[in-house]
């Protein structure tokens, strides 16, 4: 272990070898060689390339050709579409050629920015990473790296004189788990970012309208029989929620522990759920199921479901809307303050963004690249125009098909013609059949979403 006093988190997380990639000048070679005009390219951790606006049949065809010959996470925006991703992003240089100038964000904004980023490495990045370790070789280091990467945003905000030890290089799944809830519990459960404002009534926040409730209750039912006495002890409250893309096919697994509970036995009830997730199988299962649940207190979820601290900011609502409440208490019943600011509008499209880019890489899945188009899109761009958050998203899709834009109109109506929502028709191949014929319309929804905030 190391002693968190005299080493930052950010001093450990340089130390960690990162696999070179390509250089800024010939990603921009790149992109041209595939068709598109770029402007700037920054790298680093948080990587982005500028390009000319293009119609979304060319930008859909570069991209897959581009990602096809480089295999890098890289976000591919026109000027307009990089102003709004930077809003959710770290500030940086162009590493070749000029990025659009991006105005500043008041320390109110910038510590929530922070914070929302810290969500995402705890709902996402870290628990895949451990989810992974003992199938993927890889996935300890990219653990102690999303670790560290969470450590040094929570040193931003507050000291971390009361965070559990850094991680070593060698460090277990428990001890990683350890460590970053614990930190995320003192610096969460002690921060209001609550804001006031309308919120839905409790009244009128049924629990889990989804269509595919059903199959989630059905598919865990074994797993909650099959818990020890223990690991139910421990768990408060184990519900499923809308996951990172969308909610018909992503869904997270969350354990809610108390506030005062050790450590090590919340450690140990994410090594129990992981266990069970594994052994489930079938359509369903790859439909529905998360690849690793996700262990909080209960004070640390409450603080993001309050400050809409999440990556993206409208999982609130979501949340409340679609929640399944496996066993114990709901963790989605009447949160304080606002459920949406136009704020938080914008930050949704800025992560969509980010998640769009992903959608383009030879290994990305079918049916997260599917939920994108059919299911994030079409809802960010509803709620962007302030639309009715209670609506379906069959009358979101309906309300596509309606509409002027050929793309848009086609999203509406292809939703009807294929099996998309239902958990046994899912396509578990990879995206890069699917986005042969509906690439253009992700572009256009992106950019649709992005014209929908001025």
């Amino acid at each position: 272990m190391t002693d968190l006093v005299r080493v930052r988190a950010s001093d450990l997380l340089a130390r960690i070898p990162t696999p070179a990639g390509p250089g800024a000048r010939l990603v921009a070679k790149g992109l041209r060689d595939a068709g598109l005009e770029p402007r700037g390219v920054r790298l680093g951790s948080q990587p982005v390339a500028v390009v000319d606006p293009s119609p979304p049949e060319t930008r859909a065809a570069a991209l897959r050709a581009f990602h096809g010959r480089f295999r890098v996470h890289l976000p591919v925006l026109t000027p307009a579409e990089y102003v709004v991703w930077a809003t959710a992003a770290e500030s940086g240089a162009a590493a070749w050629g000029e990025l659009p100038a991006t105005p500043s964000a008041p320390e109110e904004t910038r510590r929530r920015r922070v914070l929302r980023r810290a969500s995402g490495l705890l709902l996402h990045d870290i628990p895949a990473a451990l989810g992974a370790v003992g199938r993927d070789p890889d996935a300890r280091t990219r653990g102690v790296a999303a670790v560290l990467r969470l450590r040094a945003l929570l040193e931003e905000v507050a000291s971390p004189s009361r965070f559990p030890s850094l991680p070593g290089s060698d460090a277990r799944a428990r001890e990683l788990q350890r460590t970053a809830m614990g930190a995320a519990h003192a610096v969460f459960a002690s921060v209001d970012l609550a804001q006031p404002g309308p919120s839905l009534a409790p009244a009128a926040v049924p629990e889990a309208p989804a269509r595919t409730a059903a199959a989630v209750r059905s598919l865990f039912t074994p797993l909650l029989a099959d818990l020890g006495g223990p690991v139910r002890a421990a768990i408060r409250s184990l519900s499923a929620i809308p996951g990172p893309v969308g909610t018909r096919h992503a869904w997270t697994l969350l354990a809610l522990v108390d506030d005062d509970a050790p450590l090590h036995r919340a450690a140990a009830v994410r090594d129990a759920l992981q266990g069970h997730l594994g052994m489930l199988d079938g359509p369903a299962a790859t439909a529905l199921a998360p690849r690793a649940p996700v262990v909080l207190t209960g004070a640390t979820f409450r603080s993001m479901l309050a400050g809409r601290l999440f990556r993206r900011p409208l999982r609130r609502l979501a949340i409340r809307l679609h929640r399944v409440v496996l066993t114990g208490e709901d963790p989605g019943v009447d949160p304080r303050g606002l459920d949406a600011s136009d704020e938080d509008r914008r930050a949704e499209i800025a992560a969509l963004l980010d998640v769009s880019a992903a959608a383009w890489s030879p290994s990305a899945r079918a049916v997260d690249t599917g939920d994108l188009v059919f299911g994030a899109w079409p809802a960010a761009l509803h709620h962007a125009t302030y639309g009715d958050p209670h609506a379906a998203q069959s009358s979101v899709l309906e309300a596509l098909a309606r509409r002027t834009d050929p793309a848009l109109a086609r999203v509406g109506s292809g939703a009807r013609r294929r099996p998309w929502g239902d958990p046994e028709a899912v396509d578990r191949g990879r995206a890069s059949a699917f986005l042969r014929d509906w690439g253009p319309a992700l572009v256009r929804l992106q950019e649709v979403a992005v014209e929908s905030l001025r």
